[in-house]
């Protein structure tokens, strides 16, 4: 950071510097050549501090900071998509149900990514009230033909 500010400052003080020069320039004979030596001047002012800089420690500061930030980005994106592809079985599962007149009082899907980026379901909860007891077969069949696998079912009040 430093050393942008060096920077900067070196071109803020070489452009005041060019334009007081640029203004006491002599007559039309001298001109072009006292120009031509603003105009290195300018250059170099401008070159000397980019070249001089310390820019090891910059990127090497900057590169840290990727490698520090970059694992946690992967496990935050991982974790909201396991977040919203649960939240949407989870109403997949409720319309499949209440398709078939059931109404499910909690329903919870636990899924899984793997090495390879696929998504597994691991575990389907379904609590039905106690009036849905005569549904409790129906429920588990919806559930398992739509996803493919064997659901837990539980009546409300159930450990």
């Amino acid at each position: 950071m430093e050393t942008i500010r060096s920077i900067g400052a070196s071109v803020c003080i070489t452009m005041i510097v060019t334009g007081i020069f640029s203004i006491l320039i002599p007559g039309k004979a001298m001109e072009k050549t006292v120009q031509m030596a603003v105009g290195l001047f300018f250059l170099a002012s401008i070159v000397l501090p980019i070249a001089n800089g310390d820019w090891k420690g910059f990127m090497s500061v900057q590169s840290t900071r990727e490698e520090v930030s970059l694992p946690d980005l992967e496990q935050t994106v991982e974790q909201n998509m396991i977040e919203l592809t649960q939240e949407q079985l989870c109403d997949q599962a409720k319309a499949l149900l209440g398709a078939e007149g059931i109404t499910a009082k909690q329903v919870s899907v636990t899924v899984h990514i793997d090495g390879d980026n696929s998504i597994t379901i691991t575990e389907i909860l379904i609590v039905l009230p106690k009036e849905e007891v005569l549904n409790f077969p129906l429920a588990g069949q919806v559930i398992k033909d739509g996803f493919q696998i064997e659901p837990k079912i539980m009546l409300e009040g159930d450990g």
